[in-house]
C-alpha cells in the first residue's frame, strides 16, 4: 500500500475514534489505527534505507580516471599540466622532477621544460563532481577568514626567514627545506616574497650565502627556493634589484658539484632573464661564461634546455652577444649542431649571434657554411630550421664580401638557395632571394672590364645637408669636382629633429649606392651626432637608433663604406641644394647634373673642398 493510501486510512480510523463516546471504547478501531501507523512507519523506514544506500553509493563512487593523478591514483586537488600535455597532481609531479626524472611518467617523452601550468578546467570539473557527492576532501587554500590565513602565512614566512639567520645549522637547514616546500606548493606563498620588502634581502643575507657555499643541503634548498619565487612574475625584478647577491649566488651555483643545484640555478636564471631590465645586470655579472661551460658539458638534457633559453634571452641585448662570442659560444654551438644536439635551439642561438663579425669569422673557420647547406639539403628539415639556416647565410653574405665566392660555389653545386627561394616559407624565400641577388651582383662586378672597375672605384656618395625639417636632399657624384650621378629630394609629412633627418638622408643615400651597385662609398655629413651614434655601436631603441641600425646593415653590404664628419664650410653645394629644394618642390630628382640654378656654386664648392 502506498504512503498516501495509508495516510487516508489512518485519517479515517482516527476520525472514527474521535467520534466515539468516552464510555464506548471500540478496541477494533484502535487496533486498526495502531496497525496503520506501524505500516506507515515501516514504509517510511524502507524508503529512508533506499535513499541512504543511494547516497552511500554516490559518495563512494570511483572517480573518473581523468580526475585521478596517474602517479598516485588519488583524486587530484591541484592538477597541473606537464610539458608533454599530461595532467598530474602538482605535489607528485614536482617530486618526480625533483628526483631527477627528465621524461613524462606516462608517455616517457623527453620534457622540453619543467614549467607546470595549472589545469583549471579539470580542477573545476573535479570540484563540481565532489560537490554533487558532498565530498569535502577537495578544499581550496582559501578559508572563510582569508585575512587571518594571509596574516598567518606572513608571520610564518618571517619566522622561517629569522630561522635562516640562526647560528644553528640545523635550524637553518629545516627553515630552508620548509621554504622550498612551501614555495613549491603555494603560489600565494611565493607572492609574499614580493609583498614583504625584507623577505628577499633576508634570503640573500651575506652570512647565509657564505654558510650555503659550505653546506650542500642548504645550498640546494636555497637555489630551489629562488627558482620557485622567480616563477612569480612580480618577483623577477625584485630579486635582482633588492639584493646584489642574488645574481652572484645563482652564478656561483652554476658551478656547484651537485647537478640538481646547478639545474635549479639555471632554471632560476632562465626565469629572471625574461625581464629586459634584468638582462643587462645578469650579462654584466659574469653569468654568460659558466652558462657556456654548462652548454659545452651538456650532460643533462633538461638543464640544457634552460641553459640555451637563458643564453638566448641574454643575447637579445647587443652587448651580451659580444660577451657570448668572446667567451667561445659560437664554437660550442657549432659543435652541438655537428653532434645533432638540439639543432633547432642551437640554430636559433647562432642566428642571434650572426650579427657579430667575430662570430661570422668563427663560423667560417669551423666550416659552418657547408653544414648549413647540408641542413638545407635534407628533406626532413623543418621550415623553421630552413629559415634559420638561410638567415645565418644571409648575415654572412651581407657582412663579409670575402665569403661570397664560397657561398656562390656551394650554390652552383647544389642550387639549394634557389630551391628555397621557390618553395620555402615567405621569410625563407625573402632571405634566399636577397642572397641570390647579392651573388648575381657580385658576379657581374667581377666580370666588368678593368676600366669599368676603375671607374666604379672612383664613384662616391655624398650626403648633403638641409636647412628645413620638412625637406631633405641627397646627391651622388663621382668626385668633389666630377660628374653628378643623381640628386634627389623627398618631402616628409611630419616634422623630425635635424639629426633624424640627416640620418634618414644618409640611409637613403646608401640605398641609392646599393641600387647602383657601388663598391666604394664615402658619406660626408656635418652632423656630429650622426657620426658619433654610428661609431658608438651601442643599443639605441629610439627612432634615430633604428635608422642607425639600418645604416649599419646597408654599409655592411658595400665593399668599402666610410661615414665621416665634415664642417658646413666644406659642404656648400649640399647646403645650397637643401635651400633650393625648399623653394622648388616641383622637381625632386636630377640625374647626371646639378640644378641649373646652382651651377655657379660648383667652383666655390671645389675650392673649399680642396683645403
Amino acid at each position: 500500500m502506498a504512503v498516501a493510501e495509508l495516510k487516508k486510512e489512518l485519517e479515517r480510523v482516527v476520525e472514527a475514534l474521535v467520534e466515539e463516546d468516552e464510555d464506548d471504547c471500540n478496541l477494533e478501531a484502535t487496533d486498526n489505527a495502531i496497525q496503520t501507523l506501524c505500516a506507515l512507519k515501516d514504509l517510511k523506514l524502507k524508503q529512508n534505507d533506499q535513499e541512504f544506500v543511494k547516497l552511500k553509493n554516490l559518495a563512494f563512487q570511483e572517480p573518473p580516471p581523468e580526475f585521478k593523478c596517474p602517479i598516485s591514483g588519488i583524486l587530484m586537488k591541484d592538477p597541473v599540466v606537464l610539458a608533454s600535455g599530461q595532467t598530474y597532481e602538482e605535489t607528485f609531479i614536482r617530486k618526480w622532477l625533483k628526483d631527477g626524472h627528465q621524461t613524462c611518467p606516462q608517455t616517457d617523452q623527453p620534457l622540453s621544460h619543467t614549467v607546470l601550468i595549472p589545469n583549471l578546467s579539470i580542477k573545476k570539473m573535479i570540484t563540481k563532481w565532489c560537490k554533487v557527492r558532498k565530498i569535502d576532501t577537495l578544499k581550496t587554500s582559501l578559508t572563510i577568514d582569508e585575512n587571518h590565513a594571509e596574516n598567518a602565512n606572513r608571520e610564518h614566512l618571517l619566522e622561517l626567514l629569522e630561522n635562516l639567520s640562526s647560528s644553528n645549522i640545523s635550524d637553518q637547514r629545516n627553515a630552508a627545506k620548509e621554504l622550498c616546500s612551501l614555495t613549491t606548493r603555494s603560489p600565494s606563498f611565493r607572492a609574499l616574497f614580493g609583498e614583504i620588502k625584507v623577505a628577499i634581502p633576508k634570503l640573500f643575507s651575506p652570512l647565509l650565502i657564505d654558510k650555503a657555499f659550505s653546506d650542500a643541503r642548504l645550498h640546494d634548498d636555497l637555489a630551489a627556493t629562488v627558482l620557485n619565487i622567480a616563477t612569480h612574475e612580480s618577483n623577477k625584478r625584485a630579486i635582482v634589484e633588492s639584493s646584489p647577491l642574488a645574481v652572484s649566488f645563482l652564478i656561483e651555483s652554476l658551478r656547484h658539484k651537485n647537478i640538481q643545484t646547478r639545474n635549479h640555478a639555471v632554471a632560476a636564471l632562465s626565469e629572471l632573464s625574461t625581464l629586459d631590465s634584468n638582462k643587462h645586470v645578469i650579462g654584466k655579472s659574469g653569468a654568460i661564461r659558466p652558462l657556456i661551460e654548462l652548454l659545452k658539458e651538456g650532460h643533462d638534457p633538461l638543464a640544457l634546455k634552460d641553459v640555451v633559453s637563458t643564453i638566448f634571452n641574454l643575447c637579445t641585448v647587443i652587448e651580451n652577444r659580444a660577451i657570448a662570442v668572446s667567451e667561445g659560444a659560437v664554437v660550442v654551438i657549432i659543435d652541438k649542431i655537428f653532434d645533432c644536439v638540439f639543432i633547432n635551439e642551437m640554430l636559433e642561438l647562432l642566428a642571434m649571434l650572426s650579427s657579430n663579425q667575430r662570430a661570422i669569422d668563427e663560423m667560417e673557420e669551423r666550416g659552418m657554411l657547408f653544414c648549413l647547406f647540408g641542413i638545407l639539403k635534407e628533406t626532413t628539415t623543418s621550415n623553421r630550421n630552413k629559415e634559420l639556416c638561410v638567415a645565418i647565410i644571409y648575415a654572412v653574405c651581407f657582412s663579409d664580401r670575402s665569403k661570397l665566392r664560397k657561398i656562390s660555389e656551394m650554390e652552383n653545386a647544389y642550387e639549394i638557395l634557389s630551391r628555397v627561394a621557390r618553395t620555402g616559407s615567405s621569410r625563407a624565400k625573402r632571405k634566399a632571394t636577397g642572397i641570390l641577388e647579392r651573388l648575381n651582383r657580385n658576379h657581374q662586378s667581377q666580370s666588368m672590364s678593368g676600366n669599368d672597375r676603375e671607374k666604379e672605384f672612383s664613384r662616391l656618395i655624398q650626403i648633403v645637408d638641409y636647412q628645413t625639417r620638412r625637406i631633405e636632399y641627397w646627391r651622388s657624384g663621382a668626385t668633389h669636382n666630377g660628374e653628378v650621378i643623381q640628386v634627389r629630394a623627398q618631402k616628409f609629412k611630419q616634422e623630425f629633429a635635424i639629426d633624424i633627418m640627416e640620418a634618414v638622408a644618409c640611409r637613403e643615400g646608401l640605398k641609392l649606392a646599393n641600387e647602383l651597385q657601388l663598391e666604394y662609398v664615402e658619406v660626408e655629413t656635418d652632423c656630429k651626432i650622426l657620426v658619433q651614434s654610428y661609431q658608438r655601436h651601442q643599443a639605441n631603441l629610439t627612432y634615430l637608433g633604428r635608422v642607425i641600425d639600418d645604416i649599419r646593415e646597408l654599409c655592411s653590404s658595400i665593399r668599402s663604406c666610410v661615414i665621416r664628419y665634415i664642417p658646413r664650410s666644406a659642404n656648400l653645394m649640399a647646403h645650397h641644394l637643401a635651400r633650393f629644394a625648399f623653394s622648388n618642390l616641383s622637381c625632386n630628382v636630377y640625374s647626371g647634373l646639378y640644378p641649373p640654378e646652382l651651377l655657379h656654386l660648383i667652383p666655390e664648392d671645389e675650392l673649399v673642398s680642396s683645403f
